[in-house]
């Protein structure tokens, strides 16, 4: 999948779906929004939205699907 995102709509079906098929994926807001060349406004919203609905947690700044082994990130 190309993490580059076309349209608005797409933003939060494809964040959600590279967190399902990356089991150990933990970001932060500007590390999302790098990935997906989209605003941090957005970003963030969508990962709070994914957060509400269970698909992800938060821990301090890092997002990780909901489920993973929670390792502390080494940036």
């Amino acid at each position: 999948m190309s993490p580059c995102i076309d349209g608005a709509g797409d933003v939060r079906k494809q964040v959600g779906d590279e967190f399902r098929e990356w089991p150990g994926l933990q970001l932060t807001v500007a590390q999302a929004s790098r990935l997906w060349h989209t605003d941090r406004a957005t970003i963030q919203r969508v990962l709070d939205e994914l957060v509400k609905e269970a698909v992800l947690w938060r821990h301090d700044a890092v997002y990780a699907r909901r489920g993973s082994d929670w390792t502390v990130p080494i940036f």
